[in-house]
């Protein structure tokens, strides 16, 4: 009897990312509970965490793959006013970098590329905190939060020093539902519509529920408590994973965002436009496609020599199951799973060498 492929999944956030898991021995724990054989982590910019995710990986008979996830810009799509790969915003890039050679030892450019991104990004989740702070005053509440407490607590969840969280959009939303559940302790809906300015749809009850009404109402662009993103470009990205040592991956949303992108509009569209940027690997977070169309993609990206992955993020509070699933739970198609595994393959051989894809591979023959 042929034996079922291994279990992969090439793409989660680690915390002090804003994670489905409080610390990184818990992500690993599950994942050999789940029977997870390759584990890849695409963290934002600190790539300490790193060296305990081996450890924690080598100790379960788990092969970690060390990734890296970038936020970029291009003039030349925004120009155009086309979409990418975020759904919301023309010229926004998502890179991946992947099997990171170089994480421990960062060349002084990869150095600096990373410091500027975490710069940009402390200066404007500063700016939000005190234009929420001044939304709740305003709707009566003083909450007692700031950034040096959101970072000290994010940091103390997870078992890391401050200095090696980078604050996002949703630790922030978090610390403010918490704030506001501890200031209101029970009839919640009418101070809650006051701050966001518009009657909450869900239930106020509900801390995950909360914290997606904060960013809507108040984080999102055009709204009181949002401040502008500052990017690296699309060139300097790609020059920032090449430096760590990494490949380059482009992570496709295909029909997960309605209608396509025009960066993504067909899978032939999608190989064009990924071998005009010299990219020759791809990523899909599975759970958002459908199985027809993961399979139509993944088959025209691999015949035309785009090597694939998968995996599920587990950017939220959500602890769906490691093993990559599409859209409604259903099954990955067989011909998605086998490409997903060779490209696994790939990242192997180039992070760990010939001999690591050996010992993968041997576990389908």
């Amino acid at each position: 009897m042929t034996p079922s492929l291994p279990t992969i999944n090439c793409h989660i956030h680690l915390p002090p990312n804003f994670s489905a898991f409080g610390t990184v021995g818990e992500a690993v724990a599950l994942a050999k509970s789940q029977s997870i054989s390759v584990l890849g982590s695409s963290n934002y910019y600190d790539l300490e965490i790193y060296s305990e995710f081996e450890i924690e990986c080598r100790r379960a008979s788990i092969t970690p793959i060390l990734g890296l996830e970038v936020i970029c810009w291009s003039d030349e799509f925004a120009s155009r006013g086309e979409l990418i790969n975020d759904p919301a915003n023309p010229g926004k890039v998502y890179l991946c970098g992947k099997g990171l050679r170089n994480w421990q030892n960062p060349t002084h450019r990869a150095k600096e590329l990373m410091a500027r991104i975490r710069l940009a990004d402390d200066e404007r989740m500063a700016q939000m905190i005190i234009k929420l702070k001044e939304v709740f005053v305003k709707g009566g509440l003083l909450p007692g939060v700031t950034h040096d407490s959101i970072k000290k607590s994010v940091a103390a969840r997870s078992g890391v020093s401050v200095e090696q969280v980078t604050l996002q959009e949703r630790h922030v939303a978090q610390a403010f539902q918490s704030a506001f559940f501890e200031l209101c302790p029970d009839n919640r809906k009418e101070p809650l519509t006051t701050i966001l300015g518009a009657e909450p749809k869900g239930n106020v009850d509900d801390s995950v529920t909360v914290q997606g009404e904060i960013r809507t109402h108040l984080m999102k662009a055009g709204k009181p408590g949002y401040a502008p993103e500052k990017f690296i470009s699309l060139s300097e990205a790609v020059e920032l994973i090449h430096e760590l040592g990494g490949l380059v991956v482009y992570p496709v949303v295909a029909d997960g965002m309605n209608p396509k992108s025009a960066f993504e509009k067909d899978p032939q569209t999608l190989v064009r436009n990924l071998t005009a940027l010299g990219i020759d690997a791809a990523e899909f977070i599975s759970n958002r496609n459908s199985p027809d169309c993961l399979s139509e993609y993944v088959a025209v990206l691999s015949a035309s020599g785009i090597s694939v992955t998968a995996g599920t993020e587990h950017n939220t509070t959500e602890l769906i199951p490691l093993a990559p699933e599409c859209k409604g739970k259903s099954a990955i198609p067989s011909d998605a799973a086998m490409a997903f595994f060779r490209g696994t393959c790939r990242l192997i051989e180039w992070q760990d060498g010939a001999t690591a894809r050996e010992k993968l591979e041997a576990q389908y023959a």
